[in-house]
C-alpha cells in the first residue's frame, strides 16, 4: 500500500527527534549534548551574542515551569526584583544555602510578597547528572543553557542572564549575582525610587575606577591588546553582584555584536559594553562592598557580600547584615 510522504516525514522527525544528539558550535568548540528529557513549559528560541559570528549560539535547554507565571502571566505582585545566581551543577550546597537564607521567604518579606524571586542559571546543557535532575524537580527553580560550565565560559552564562532580563521577564530590575554571595533583598527593595530607578539605562554596583587591564596571558583577568588595546579600562562593577533596569540589559545587548568575547565577564559587559551602549554605572561602594566587612561591629547599608566559601561563612555574613544592633 502507498504511504503519504507528509506520514513518513512525521515517522522519520519523531525519531530523529528520540534518537538525535543535539551538537552545538559556540567559540569554535563543539559541545555534544545527550538527549535527556527535561521538563518545560517555557519555549525560547536560541539567542545570538553577536551578528557577525555565528558560532556565539546559545539555547536555554530547560526553564522552570514556575518562571512562566513568575515573568509571563499576570499577577497580584509585580515582580521587582529577579535574582538569578550563576550556578555550577555539581554546587548544590551553595544553592540550598541561598534557598534557606537570603532568598526564602522565611527570611525575606519581598520573597514573601511575591515582590522577587530568584532562579540558578547552570551550565552543561542536557549532561545533567540525576542529582541535579532531582533538585530541578524539587525546587523547580534552575534554568539551564547549553554552554559547558567553566570559568572561560561565564561570560555566556552572564549574557544569558541578561537576555534573560531584557527579554524574558519583566521585572524592574534584575540581580546577577554569584553562588558564593549574600545578597539583601529587602534592603534593596526598600531602596526603590530612593536609590534604585527602574526607568533609565542604569545598573548599580561597586565600581571599579580607571583600573589597568591585566597583559599577563597566564592571568584568569587576563585582557589581549587586541580585545582591549587602551591603557585604561573602562569603569565597571565589580562581578559578584550588580543590579541592572531591563533598558540597560536591552542596550548592552543591542551593543554585544560589536566586541569580542573576553573571559573577564563584568570587565566586558559592565565596562567596555556598557559605556559604549550609554549605560550608567552607578557607585554604590558602601552598598555592594568587596572588602572583607567582619572587623566591624555593623554593615546598616551592605546589601552585597561576596567570597563565602561554606554555608557557615553565608550563614554568618547574613547574620552580620541583619543585627539589629545596627539600626
Amino acid at each position: 500500500p502507498r504511504v503519504h510522504s507528509s506520514y513518513l516525514a512525521a515517522l522519520l522527525g519523531w525519531w530523529l527527534l528520540s534518537e538525535m544528539i543535539m551538537v552545538i558550535r559556540h567559540d569554535h568548540v563543539e559541545i555534544k549534548l545527550d538527549n535527556i528529557e527535561l521538563n518545560s513549559q517555557l519555549h525560547v528560541a536560541p539567542f545570538n551574542l553577536t551578528q557577525l559570528d555565528g558560532q556565539r549560539l546559545i539555547n536555554f535547554v530547560h526553564f522552570p515551569n514556575s518562571f512562566s507565571h513568575k515573568c509571563k502571566n499576570s499577577t497580584k505582585v509585580h515582580l521587582q526584583l529577579l535574582v538569578l545566581v550563576l550556578s555550577a551543577p555539581g554546587n548544590n550546597a551553595a544553592r540550598n544555602a541561598i534557598r534557606k537564607l537570603w532568598a526564602s521567604p522565611k527570611h525575606s518579606r519581598g520573597v514573601r510578597e511575591g515582590k522577587a524571586k530568584h532562579y540558578f542559571i547552570v551550565g552543561n546543557g542536557l549532561r545533567t547528572k540525576s542529582e541535579l535532575r532531582e533538585e530541578m524537580t524539587k525546587h523547580d527553580d534552575i534554568i539551564i543553557i547549553d554552554v559547558q560550565d567553566s570559568y572561560m565560559n561565564l561570560v555566556y552564562k552572564s549574557f544569558s542572564a541578561v537576555h534573560i532580563a531584557a527579554h524574558l521577564c519583566p521585572a524592574l530590575f534584575t540581580l546577577k549575582v554569584d553562588e558564593d554571595t549574600v545578597f539583601h533583598i529587602d534592603r534593596f527593595l526598600e531602596g526603590i525610587q530612593r536609590n534604585f530607578f527602574h526607568k533609565n539605562a542604569d545598573l548599580y554596583c561597586y565600581v571599579w575606577v580607571k583600573t589597568l587591564p591585566t597583559r599577563d596571558p597566564n592571568n584568569v583577568c587576563y585582557v589581549s591588546v587586541k580585545q582591549y588595546p587602551a591603557a585604561i579600562l573602562p569603569d565597571y562593577c565589580s562581578g559578584p553582584a550588580y543590579v541592572m533596569t531591563r533598558r540597560a540589559a536591552r542596550q548592552i545587548l543591542n551593543w554585544t555584536h560589536l566586541f569580542p568575547d573576553m573571559q573577564v565577564e563584568d570587565v566586558l559587559l559592565t565596562g567596555i559594553i556598557s559605556q559604549k551602549a550609554g549605560v550608567n554605572r552607578h557607585n554604590y561602594r558602601t552598598m555592594f562592598e568587596p572588602d572583607n566587612y567582619f572587623h566591624r561591629q555593623c554593615a546598616p547599608s551592605l546589601i552585597a557580600k561576596h567570597d563565602l566559601k561554606t554555608y557557615a561563612a553565608m550563614r554568618v555574613a547574613w547574620k552580620r547584615m541583619n543585627d539589629p544592633t545596627c539600626f
